[in-house]
C-alpha cells in the first residue's frame, strides 16, 4: 500500500482558483438563472441581493465580495487547501483568471450577461452586473 502525504493530496492554488472560476461559470450561473432560493438568500446576506426589474434578474456585485461566497460553495473532496491561499492575492489572482477571457459564452448558455457598471482600479473592486437576457415569463 502506497502512503500519500497530505502535500501530495493538496490541490495547487492555480487548480483551486480554476475550480472556483469553473463553479462561477457553471453551477453558480445555472443556480442564479434558476433563481435558486438558497443562493439568493446567501447573496442577500452578503449585501448583494438579486433584484427583479420588469421580469429580468439583476445582480450587482464586486468580485472581491463574491469570491468568498463562491469559494465556500465548491467541493474539493479530501484534497487539502493550497498553502498559498490566504496570502492576500487570492481575489486578484481569481479575477485575473476569470476575466481573461470573460465568460460571456458560458453565462449566455444560462441566459445571462455580465457587464461592468462602475469601473474601479482593480477588477475585484469594479461593480459588475449580471442580468438575464430575456425577461422571465409568468409562472
Amino acid at each position: 500500500m502506497m502512503i500519500v502525504s497530505s502535500a501530495e493530496r493538496a490541490v495547487t492554488k492555480t487548480k483551486y482558483l480554476a475550480r472556483v472560476a469553473a463553479y462561477f461559470k457553471g453551477e453558480f450561473a445555472r443556480l442564479l438563472a434558476a433563481r435558486d432560493a438558497e443562493l439568493l438568500e446567501e447573496l442577500k446576506e452578503m449585501r448583494s441581493p438579486v433584484r427583479d426589474e420588469q421580469g429580468r434578474l439583476v445582480f450587482d456585485f464586486r468580485f472581491d465580495q463574491l469570491y468568498f461566497l463562491l469559494e465556500s460553495r465548491i467541493d474539493i473532496g479530501d484534497e487539502a487547501l493550497p498553502r498559498a491561499l490566504g496570502k492576500g492575492k487570492d481575489v486578484s489572482d481569481f479575477c485575473r483568471l476569470i476575466s481573461r477571457p470573460w465568460p460571456l459564452r458560458e453565462l449566455e448558455l444560462h441566459g445571462l450577461t455580465i457587464t461592468p457598471i462602475q469601473p474601479a482600479r482593480s477588477t475585484g473592486s469594479t461593480l459588475y452586473r449580471i442580468q438575464s437576457i430575456h425577461p422571465q415569463l409568468g409562472d
